[in-house]
């Protein structure tokens, strides 16, 4: 048999505030007290109970029997001068085997419900006709006696595990309510100062035995007086609460609704339980976090690939903060998808984990700055050296790549969600592929800022009019800087120095069509060789000394079949705005059925799964018209 709820309503009962209310309560004692004849069974006295307090009643002319231990609903009450309830109008809601709770006697001479457990009836009485001064001077050598409204958490049986319902059954349209939770989260204090309003705040989440968990806030006094004595991971007993509809930009937990406790609420310590966990998470997937809205709150789990020094940061506001950059990696999706977090503070200085490790981050904001990242909140947990099963799984996965020699994923074939080169991360941009139409219509004023589209198209014509690529400093760290010809020699202006060769870099120009109109475009070198499947300097020996060769590569590109991220970009030109695009090399198109190489095969333009600015490198499909065959 499941224990009834009982409505936590003595006090307002007692005080006479119990006009629109319908409680329901236990009868925890009863007799007739109507006499004999005529009269028997016309009056019962009872003593009613709502699991914490307890007070005398009077059932006037009942309607119904009414038992020991019998759970009633109050419908029609009224208070008699002294403190005896009379109920009017009840019903018989069930019957019940034994006492709900440990509820003592209630007096409304009493402060509260806290002081009236606390402190003796004697006491009470005792000191109830004396003045305040009078009670100060009797009390004063008694530091020991200190008044209970200081100590929060409660040791008395205020609260009963019968009472205790579970989290998930909580809603607005029950007030009175008692939860047994482990704290899984306790944030840090949170103060405010808006010049008409200033105060603070902090927050836990609870976790009950049944895998309910719900948010609870704390608010200005009632939030200074609970901090220090509610320790995370400890289990407690809670009751008084107002529920509100969740804020889920500040939380993961499932719950429909969050808690805000007030100057009513009880807290009382509860034996550790092993059938409440220590935590529950919500995962998501790196590769999921592409699909989900921005500054959502997320709980994920990866392998820490890089960890980089704590450093000074100035916000848009002028604060001075620290900043702390890692990026963590996943086997997401059957791949390997690679994401920054930033932890804001400076208690990340010192942090609980190394490259290599695994770690679960609980609580933490999505945002699309640089392409895909995530940022630390004000709750977010870091936990480590648990048998959370994703965790554990991930590990496994990870020690395996390293068993094969691939935990190198420098490597490795990486999805890369957050890519600081890139000019524009906006998910606008990558909503749907385009087609030739969809930028021929753009005008400049459309593009303030670079806008990057995808399209399916052909290579119709390679221009080789004027030179496909350039003479550039052999210098790696002179990036392809252009260099001039004396003589026989080469000199980089940029370095400084004379080579005796060159190395040539592609300038590439073409043009592209589909079945919606056709589009110059301009490419450097990496998107040009992937095109036309030969290097720079091979195309310079083909001319100079194997021309045949040279036409059949440009033959053998031209009426090829791509996928190009096309970049564009406003510029003014003769006092006019034109848009100008180009070939981009920095966008990964990813799919599920790789190689062992790591080279992407992209079969299908309708399985792409796109990803913005996640690599440097492009792979594309195309269909040779040479022979009709199909080349990845």
């Amino acid at each position: 048999m499941s224990i009834p709820t009982l409505d936590r309503s003595i006090q307002a009962l007692v005080s006479g505030k119990a006009d629109r209310l319908t409680p329901v309560v236990q009868i925890i004692d009863c007799k007739d007290t109507s006499g004999g004849g005529n009269k028997k069974g016309t009056k019962i006295a009872v003593v009613i109970s709502d699991g914490i307090n307890s007070c005398s009643a009077l059932l006037l002319k009942p309607t119904e029997p009414v038992e020991k231990y019998c759970i009633i609903k109050i419908r029609e009450c009224l208070k008699h001068h002294k403190e005896l309830i009379l109920i009017l109008q009840y019903s018989v809601e069930q019957k019940y085997n034994k006492q709900i709770g440990n509820p003592k006697p209630y007096s409304s001479s009493s402060k509260d419900d806290s002081s009236s457990t606390n402190t003796s009836s004697s006491g009470s009485s005792k000191n109830s006709s004396k003045s305040k001064g009078q009670n100060a001077a009797l009390n004063f050598y008694d530091d020991d006696k200190s008044n209970n409204d200081n100590v929060p958490i409660h040791q008395l049986d205020q609260l009963s595990e019968d009472q205790v319902q579970p989290i998930a059954n909580l809603n607005t349209y029950q007030p009175q309510w008692v939860i047994k939770a482990r704290v899984t989260q306790k944030g840090e204090m949170k103060h405010w100062d808006k010049g008409a309003s200033k105060g603070c705040l902090f927050s836990i989440d609870l976790l009950d035995e049944w895998g309910g968990q719900i948010r609870a806030t704390f608010f200005q006094d009632v939030a200074k007086r609970y901090f220090d004595h509610i320790q995370e991971k400890n289990v407690y007993l809670f009751s008084g609460g107002t529920l509100k509809p969740a804020n889920k930009k500040f939380t993961t937990l499932p719950h429909t609704y969050e808690i805000t406790f007030g100057s009513d609420t009880i807290i009382q310590h509860a034996p550790s339980d092993d059938n409440i966990p220590e935590g529950n998470f919500n995962f998501t997937k790196l590769g999921d976090i592409s699909n989900v809205d921005d500054n959502t709150v997320l709980d994920v789990v990866g392998i820490v690939k890089e960890i980089q020094d704590i450093k000074e940061f100035t916000t848009k506001a002028n604060k001075k903060t620290h900043r702390r950059i890692i990026k963590l990696i996943d086997n997401s999706n059957g791949g390997i998808f690679e994401i920054e977090v930033t932890f804001w503070g400076e208690q990340y200085a010192d942090l609980p984990f190394k490259e290599e490790d695994a770690v679960i981050l609980k609580s933490v904001r999505k945002s699309s700055y640089n392409g895909v990242s995530l940022n630390s909140i004000g709750s977010t947990r870091i936990i480590t050296d648990t048998d959370v099963k994703e965790y554990t799984t991930l590990i496994g996965w990870y020690e395996d790549m390293k068993n094969r020699g691939m935990q190198d994923t420098e490597s490795n074939s990486v999805v890369r969600l957050t890519q600081r080169q890139s000019a524009a991360n906006s998910e606008k941009s990558f909503k749907r592929k385009n087609f030739i139409q969809d930028i021929k219509a753009l005008s400049p004023e459309d593009v303030t800022e670079p806008l990057f589209m995808t399209v399916r198209a052909y290579v119709n014509y390679i221009k080789t009019e004027g030179g496909m690529y350039y003479d550039a400093c052999p210098n790696k760290t002179c990036n392809g800087k252009k260099v001039a010809k004396h003589g026989d020699e080469y000199y980089c202006k940029n370095c400084n120095k004379t080579y005796p060769h060159c190395e040539r870099k592609y300038l590439l120009n073409f043009s592209i069509i589909d079945a919606t109109g056709n589009q110059w475009l301009s490419s450097f070198n990496t998107a040009a060789e992937e095109i036309l499947e030969e290097t720079a300097n091979t195309m310079n020996d083909y001319n100079s000394r194997d021309y045949s060769s040279f036409q059949n590569t440009i033959s053998k590109a031209t009426f090829s079949r791509f996928v190009f991220g096309v970049r564009l970009q406003s510029e003014k030109s003769n006092n006019s705005d034109d848009l100008r695009l180009k070939a981009n090399n920095e966008l990964y198109f990813y799919v599920n059925n790789t190689s062992k190489e790591g080279v992407i095969d992209l079969k299908s333009y309708n399985n792409i799964k796109l990803y913005s600015g996640l690599s440097t490198k492009l792979f594309f499909t195309h269909t040779c018209c040479n022979n009709g065959g199909e080349k990845s």
